[in-house]
């Protein structure tokens, strides 16, 4: 009876260890390019080898943090009014954090839009 207790409590710690070691986290800020100011509630998305891996908003700060897997990424964010930015081959190791601080530039006009009611 001990020696199962033992045996089940080593695999439980071995899968535990394996578990927090093969992912790392992807963490940074986004901010405009021009005047540096943060930008709230930016949207980055992560694809690993073509398939959607995970995604995260920017807080009030224009900080972000998501874990994924260890592996190599390619980051697109979108902020309204502001041009989308790919960036690839964002690499994450194992138990490790990689930091991706991002500079959007604006470059999206939006027209004025009339609105009449009949």
């Amino acid at each position: 009876m001990v020696r199962c207790f033992l045996l089940s409590l080593m695999l439980m710690i071995g899968t535990a260890a394996v578990a927090q070691t093969s992912s790392g986290q992807i963490y940074g800020k986004i901010t405009d390019e021009e005047t540096g100011e943060e930008l709230i509630g930016a949207n980055i998305l992560f694809e690993k080898n073509g398939v959607f891996a995970g995604g995260s908003a920017t807080d009030f700060e224009g900080n972000f943090s998501i874990s994924v897997d260890a592996g190599t990424y390619d980051a697109t964010i979108s902020y309204t009014g502001y041009s989308d930015n790919k960036i690839t081959g964002v690499l994450v190791k194992s138990g490790q954090n990689t930091k991706l601080d991002i500079t959007l530039s604006q470059g999206v006009t939006l027209e004025e839009v009339v609105v009449r009611g009949y």
